[in-house]
């Protein structure tokens, strides 16, 4: 017996417990043109943080290695490699803490156009207070 006329099995029935209404076409679309215009608003940022992260996690995972492969791991456990890898990104960020604000540096690599054009040497504050 159908109540008010409506079948079971339809696509209503298929539908997620956890979302009471579809979302939106719309309101997806919407979120990504805004994704996509902030990208190229900011690649420039975007690809320097990430190649800084990069960085961080090559050296952290190099030292970490080099460190468990000694004698004194067997000793001290992981508290040894893991302590020299953060010591090691610690050397780096102090190593380029301090570029981003030498000013004869910076006015000497704005010459440049292929580096001035790839990392973004107007934004140096910002990039030093990160």
């Amino acid at each position: 017996m159908q109540l008010s006329g409506t079948r079971k099995g339809t696509l209503n029935d298929l539908q997620p417990t956890c979302w009471s209404t579809p979302i939106p076409t719309k309101h997806i679309q919407c979120m990504t043109s805004a994704a996509i215009v902030f990208f190229r608003a900011h690649w420039r940022r975007i690809w320097v943080i990430v190649m800084w992260l990069v960085a961080c996690a090559a050296l952290f995972t190099w030292k970490f290695m080099q460190y468990r492969q000694r004698l004194a791991f067997e000793v001290m456990g992981y508290c040894l490699p893991t302590a020299k890898g953060a010591a090691e990104t610690l050397k780096f960020n102090m190593a380029i803490v301090l570029l981003p604000v030498c000013r004869n540096t910076i006015t000497w690599l704005r010459r440049s156009r292929s580096i001035n054009s790839v990392i973004p040497f107007n934004d140096n504050i910002n990039f030093h207070k990160v």
